[in-house]
């Protein structure tokens, strides 16, 4: 069984903490269940029982609607547009080809226009003119146009812009006048007012439409004089929102004047739809969070809601993602909705409910059947590491722990499996040694960890059975562990080649054994011996999982120790129980 030391040196390979303890779920439990169903995993039973990761398939997405008012609006304004310029861009072509073939008129015309410096090169605003093909003019007259009516959303916002040819004032009330209309919320002053005209769509021809004004082509509005409103609608307003996107969209019919004379209303449908108002969610969403009694953490883009949502929408327990709440209204920053619609929304506890969710999770997974203990741990422990979680630092509940947490009464089936649990795991229930889970980046008093492992009695021999021990951090850890083991005998068994490297740096006292790589030598065992009792423990990671800082040791992941009986260590470490018996009984 054991071999000789080799005195060979070979580099370490790292542990997969939590991935270890689930890959050794699943292959104790396609184990368990070949003869039963061979196509049964530890995968499906995990993502049937809820544990699995906080990744949803499918984003989180929110629409609120509403009615828009519009009101229209005889303006007499000075508007800057972008106009087709075939002519201009001919020219500037001309010029950047050869600059002394223009006229000095024509050259002296783009200078003062700004599309030549003075060496007769192209400006900024030459190039863009030759991209766009579009030059800015700007032109005075008689427009109508359909405002938002002081919309908490879009405030005040061009919609939709007619010329009017007539050549008179309008004979209307004046509303605004010089200096109050050129200052009011009616006028557009590049840069900062850019977003306030909107790009319009119009079913139909457009045959008739030549005295619309597109609005994206509007740079500027001066208004002199604004006449009261003449005509008012309402349109449609939808706004649909995900985490990173924000969409806006308009419809409904609005009035325009026709004719040759301009004087009838033939009615168009209007149509608006763009991107915009991302930076206005995060008021949507705390909004939305306040109105199911709870906050939006904007820094994880979650609502923390209240654990009375999980009872009646119980996917949230496992998924963390709100579903299938019904259409609701809602008052926020940008105005009242009265049809508001969600999906997949991410959430997590209130904090001061975090154990709540922890205990109704716990009651709903063991409630279904009974889980073996490394099943159980595995799926707790993928539960507790979601996004949603990992900032609470739940310690996971087992054996006595859970039990004592569990109601008889109100879930029997959740209490009664978790207390079979005990009852047939013989080293739970005679000798009340639970299993152990550290928890990641918390201190760990090693004296006080050894006296739980050994459950306080005083250890005669201690044996580490550990098929790599390479690199000097383990090595470290070791010796420090034994040294709360000094008048204990010490066995270590690790491979073959790592098992040298360790007799020439550990003390005199201790016993290297080595072994070949074999099935039932690959997981890692403690176990503590007295003078009447032997304690066994099967741990999930090897001995990196204590981090040395600033005279403490730290957990790294959730390094767990589960007890086994005797009879459940592999044969090689039975005899050296065996071998060790027989001496002290002798």
């Amino acid at each position: 069984m054991n071999q000789p030391n080799n005195r060979t040196k070979k580099t370490t390979s790292g542990f997969g903490e939590l991935a270890k303890l689930n890959a050794s779920v699943a292959k104790n439990k396609s184990a368990s269940s070949k003869n039963n169903n061979p196509r049964h995993s530890a995968k499906k039973q995990q993502a049937n029982n809820g544990s699995g990761s906080n990744t949803n398939d499918q984003e989180f997405s929110m629409s609120l609607s509403r009615q828009l008012n519009v009101k229209s609006y005889p303006v007499i304004a000075t508007i800057c547009l972008l106009q087709k310029r075939e002519d201009i861009v001919s020219l500037l072509k001309q010029a950047q080809q050869n600059p002394n073939s223009l006229p000095i008129r024509l050259t002296s015309y783009l200078k003062i226009e700004g599309l030549l410096n003075n060496d007769n090169t192209l400006t900024d605003k030459a190039k863009r003119v030759c991209t766009t093909g579009k030059m800015p003019i700007s032109e005075r007259g008689l427009y109508h146009i359909w405002y938002s009516d002081n919309d908490p959303l879009l405030g005040t916002r061009a919609l939709l812009i007619q010329r009017d040819n007539a050549f008179k004032e309008p004979k209307h009330n004046i509303l605004h006048k010089g200096r109050h209309a050129a200052q009011s919320t009616f006028a557009i002053n590049p840069p900062d007012d850019a977003s306030k005209t909107l790009t319009v769509k119009f079913s139909g021809s457009e045959k008739d439409n030549n005295n619309r004004l597109s609005t994206k082509d509007i740079i500027s509005i001066s208004p002199e004089v604004i006449c009261s409103a003449t005509d008012n609608k309402t349109l449609n307003l939808t706004w649909d929102l995900t985490l990173d996107s924000s969409s806006i969209t308009l419809k409904g019919p609005l009035n325009i004047l026709s004719g040759r004379d301009l004087k009838q209303d033939s009615p168009v449908d209007f149509e608006y739809q763009q991107n915009e108002y991302l930076s206005k969610a995060s008021t949507i969403f705390s909004s939305l969070a306040t109105h199911l009694d709870g906050h939006w953490q904007q820094q994880v883009k979650r609502a923390s809601v209240p654990f009375a949502l999980t009872k009646q929408y119980q996917g949230m327990l496992s998924q963390f993602s709100l579903n299938n709440y019904p259409v609701f209204k809602m008052e926020t920053q940008h105005g009242y909705f009265d049809h508001v619609n969600i999906h997949h929304l991410p959430v997590e506890p209130i904090q001061e409910e975090v154990s709540q969710w922890h205990l109704a999770w716990l009651e709903r997974y063991h409630a279904r059947s009974f889980k073996e203990t490394e099943i159980a741990e595995a799926e707790q422990l993928s539960w507790l590491a979601q996004p949603a979680l990992k900032q609470y630092k739940l310690v996971p509940l087992s054996g006595n722990n859970l039990i004592g947490a569990l109601s008889k009464e109100k879930n029997p089936h959740a209490y009664w499996h978790c207390a079979a649990i005990n009852d047939l795991t013989p080293s739970l229930s005679s000798i009340a040694a639970l299993p152990l889970t550290l928890i990641d980046k918390e201190p760990v008093d090693i004296k006080q960890l050894i006296k739980k492992l050994s459950l306080d009695k005083p250890c005669t021999k201690f044996i580490y059975s550990d098929r790599y021990i390479r690199t000097s951090r383990q090595q470290s850890l070791l010796k420090v562990i034994a040294q709360q083991l000094s008048s204990s005998d010490i066995t270590i068994f690790t491979e073959l080649s790592d098992a040298e490297a360790l007799a020439d740096k550990c003390p005199e006292p201790w016993n290297i054994e080595s072994f070949s790589k074999r099935a039932d030598n690959h997981d890692r065992y403690w176990i503590f011996q007295s003078n009447d009792h032997i304690t066994a423990w099967k741990c999930t990671v090897s001995l990196d999982f204590l981090i040395s800082k600033d005279s403490a040791y730290y957990a790294q992941g959730y390094p767990t120790f589960t007890p086994i009986v005797i009879e459940q260590l592999p044969e090689y470490l039975q005899g050296a129980l065996a071998h060790n018996t027989l001496e002290v009984t002798a």
